[in-house]
């Protein structure tokens, strides 16, 4: 028998939902499941405000769905009496949890999350330890650990197609939001862990190298940065650009990458960035992707790819965006999430989703 599912997303912006919601369709189109609807809990919350919970409460009362997948609800705080009601509507549903974010220190997971934790049947995080740990001690049983991934949707175009490093433009780019929240930031005191390497990462590609390099994102000094730019315009924008580099908040936490490494991956650009524990899942140097253990050793890979010449950085940035694609698209995580769920629906048959398919143990 076919399965109908219920989307609780978490975007607040347009399209944010679009891959995931793609990705269910075309499970529909093949018969896996009959039928799936998606509803914002953040659209919820910016409509209904207190009473985001009882409108979510109702809208499952409705739904006949028999598996009930939600993305990190981290924002829906409810009463007891509301986290009570929204039990007894689940009922005996199957509640898939993906933890899409990674938390700690600076950034506590919240009780709504917790709530949800604790009642889920499969848990899907993209970080394992000490994050698997956390998400236990707040009540998961069963985790699976995942990789971050690209919306088919916002980034059709570069999904399609490969185009070469440009002839003109920056030498390496940096894409990432500021998030030490002091002027002067103080390492392991402000903002969140791996917060100060990335502002030391920033600032020592605006200020201190002698090759042209640009700086996107929130948060930085105006003289450092251009500023944000449209999430759904990354891959377009990173092409402008020879090399891409990166230093992920909490490096600490193992087999975890921020979404830009799949963005950068599918923009077809090779991409440095952190050493994580156990990085075993991803891929390497082949296919333009480095992992360093520090900015110093992030900085003097960028200059060895940049002096590799232009025929190398296209080899390695091809080889990277035919890796990237389809593989760690949005489609690949609900299958790979819902084959867990549901023998019915059929798995992904390539890595690292064959190799995710056992639970996390800590």
């Amino acid at each position: 028998m076919s399965t109908e599912v219920l989307l609780l997303n978490n975007s607040s912006r347009a399209l944010g939902s679009a891959g995931y919601e793609d990705a269910l369709a075309a499970l529909q189109e093949t018969g896996e499941i009959s039928r799936f609807r998606s509803v914002s809990g953040r659209q919820l919350l910016m409509e209904h405000g207190d009473q985001a919970p009882d409108r979510l409460i109702a809208l499952m009362r409705e739904s006949p769905a028999e598996i009930v997948l939600i993305l990190s609800p981290f924002y829906l705080q409810t009463t007891q009496q509301q986290w009570e009601q929204v039990l007894d509507c689940l009922g005996h549903r199957l509640v898939v949890y993906l933890e899409g974010d990674p938390w700690g220190r600076g950034k506590p997971i919240t009780t709504a999350m917790s709530n949800w934790l604790s009642r889920a049947d499969l848990v899907f995080s993209v970080a394992g330890k000490p994050q698997t740990t956390s998400l236990r001690a707040h009540g998961a049983r069963r985790i699976f650990l995942v990789p971050h991934t690209y919306s088919q949707v916002q980034f059709a175009t570069a999904e399609q197609t490969w185009e070469p490093v440009p002839a003109t433009g920056p030498a390496c780019m940096m894409v990432a939001s500021n998030h030490t929240r002091t002027r002067i930031p103080i390492p392991g005191l402000t903002g969140l862990p791996g917060g100060f390497n990335r502002y030391r990462l920033a600032r020592t590609l605006a200020r201190r190298w002698d090759r042209e390099a640009e700086l996107f994102g929130s948060g930085w000094p105006q003289r450092w940065g251009i500023g944000p730019c449209a999430f759904d315009q990354q891959a377009e924008l990173i092409r402008t650009a020879r090399v891409t580099a990166n230093w992920d908040n909490y490096a600490h936490l193992a087999s975890y990458t921020s979404d830009r490494l799949a963005i950068s991956m599918l923009a077809g650009r090779a991409h440095v960035s952190t050493r994580h524990p156990a990085m075993d899942l991803f891929p390497g140097a082949h296919e333009g992707v480095f992992f360093e253990g520090s900015v110093r050793e992030v900085v003097h890979r960028v200059e060895e790819l940049l002096d590799a010449g232009e025929e190398e950085l296209n080899r390695l940035g091809q080889a990277a965006w035919s890796w990237a694609r389809f593989r760690l698209s949005d489609r690949c995580l609900i299958r790979h999430m819902l084959s867990i769920a549901r023998e019915s629906i059929a798995p992904v048959r390539m890595d690292p989703w064959e190799s995710l398919v056992h639970q996390c143990t800590d």
